[in-house]
């Protein structure tokens, strides 16, 4: 009797690599959404719906099943090689994310951890540090590392919800859907442009199936990250009086609501410290999926990362209470761009979109 191993040849473990390369971008860029979709709830929906912000979350999951979806014939119609326009389109997107968790970022620090520092200074030195460590060979580690600290960020809200849980109470869901049909709606079109990178994800995530591998699943995590963030506002409206959900108090205090809601000085501080790394993660994440697409559109080597970081740093210098309004204008659009772009690649032909 004779037994026979199979050995691990060089295509099964491209295999594994493509596999976890997969994963790993997967995670990231769901890691960006779950940062976009955290900062825009701060900017507008607790403020729109109040109570009733989960429900906006909500809604936003069949137009992010859409979305994906037609990104998913594009990416399969073009062999997972995006066109020029629409790699440029992304990294505009892209920039976008980078602007938004800088901004959020430098709130954070601003308000609890350098109290009295110049916000420009605090920006300028987080994007030039992040974006000195990303130079060169190191820069595909941003989204490696955006998608090893999933674990961290996960337990730092068990932990905080471990404390605050049983403060709550069922009283505050009243009313259920916080100032009406309406608002929730208009929470929900708004909460959009926090979702687009679900367009991006197919061309990042997906790739040729391999006979080895068991069939994946990608679509599944931006679904559970949207869940994971509605189920965040429902335990707002537990944990909190509803009179403070749209209370207009400031951009840092809302962002910081569950820390509000916990008696626990650690677990305060715990989500206080998941919340910047969130930040820096996912702006370092987009920045590398930035210069990827850029370098990419424009048919160069490579595209340095550091000016990128920089510029979207340059964001703070405007003011919250003028940079406010633009921000709620301009961050739904996010969506609809990436629809229009992702529709239009899918259906003009490749010579045509190359050109």
């Amino acid at each position: 009797m004779r037994t026979t191993t199979v050995i691990a040849g060089e295509e099964i473990r491209s295999a594994v690599r493509l596999r976890t390369q997969r994963r790993e971008n997967n995670r990231a860029l769901c890691t960006g959404m779950y940062a976009q979709l955290l900062s825009m709830s701060a900017l507008e929906l607790l403020s729109v719906a109040s109570t009733g912000a989960y429900f906006s979350a909500l809604l936003t999951a069949v137009p992010l099943a859409l979305l994906y979806f037609l990104s998913s014939l594009c990416a399969k119609r073009r062999a997972y090689a995006m066109p020029r326009a629409l790699e440029a389109v992304f990294a505009l997107l892209f920039f976008s994310d980078m602007a938004v968790c800088m901004l959020s970022l430098t709130e954070l620090v601003c308000a609890y951890v350098l109290p009295g520092t110049p916000r420009l200074a605090v920006a300028l030195a987080s994007a030039g540090l992040t974006g000195i460590f990303l130079t060169g060979r190191r820069r595909g580690g941003a989204r490696r590392c955006a998608a090893c600290l999933t674990g961290f960020f996960l337990t730092a809200l068990i932990v905080c919800l471990w404390y605050a849980l049983p403060e709550g109470e069922a009283g505050h869901l009243f009313p259920l859907l916080g100032y009406g049909g309406g608002q929730i709606l208009r929470g929900g079109v708004y909460m959009l442009g926090g979702v687009w990178s679900a367009g991006a994800l197919p061309f990042f995530a997906e790739g040729k199936k391999t006979p080895e591998m068991k069939k994946e699943r990608p679509y599944l995590l931006p679904l559970l990250t949207l869940l994971l963030f509605a189920l965040l506002m429902f335990l707002y409206a537990f944990l909190l009086p509803s009179p403070l959900l749209p209370g207009k108090w400031g951009f840092v205090l809302q962002l910081q609501l569950i820390m509000e809601m916990s008696p626990s000085i650690l677990s305060w501080s715990l989500m206080l410290i998941s919340r910047m790394l969130l930040f820096l993660s996912a702006f370092a994440a987009a920045g590398d999926s930035a210069c990827e697409c850029l370098h990419r559109a424009l048919k160069k080597r490579s595209a340095p990362i550091l000016p990128l970081m920089l510029v979207s740093a340059l964001v703070v210098l405007i003011p919250l209470h003028s940079l406010r309004p633009v921000l709620r204008l301009a961050l739904p659009l996010r969506y609809l761009l990436c629809l229009f772009s992702v529709t239009l690649a899918l259906f003009v032909r490749k010579k045509e979109i190359s050109a």
